[in-house]
């Protein structure tokens, strides 16, 4: 091992709010929002509204290390977040990323 500082991990997720009831869906993410961000690994978290789809939201998050977005994952706020999810209706997708242009 070099000793290198492992790198941020970046995640985007896109969310597709359920048709009439994006307001209860947001609120729902912006809960979200605020767990995530006190987390000791998130370094940012922005969660971004479609201006031609207001009912699809995209979140940028970006974590410390995968040990972070580990802890992120498995955390009791997503899996509140997921039940949510799951019981209204929402579409998720989401997926980490690391930097691959150097």
């Amino acid at each position: 091992m070099n000793g290198a500082a492992p790198l941020p991990i970046l995640v985007l997720a896109i969310i597709d709010l359920p048709r009439g009831h994006e307001a209860e869906g947001l609120q729902a993410v912006r809960r979200l929002a605020a767990a995530s961000r006190a987390e000791a690994g998130c370094m940012s978290y922005r969660v971004l509204r479609s201006v031609r789809a207001p009912a699809r939201v995209v979140i940028q998050e970006e974590w410390r290390d995968a040990a972070a977005v580990e802890t992120h994952r498995t955390s009791d706020h997503v899996a509140m977040f997921r039940s949510h999810a799951t019981a209204s209706g929402m579409v998720v997708w989401a997926s980490g990323f690391d930097v691959a242009d150097g």
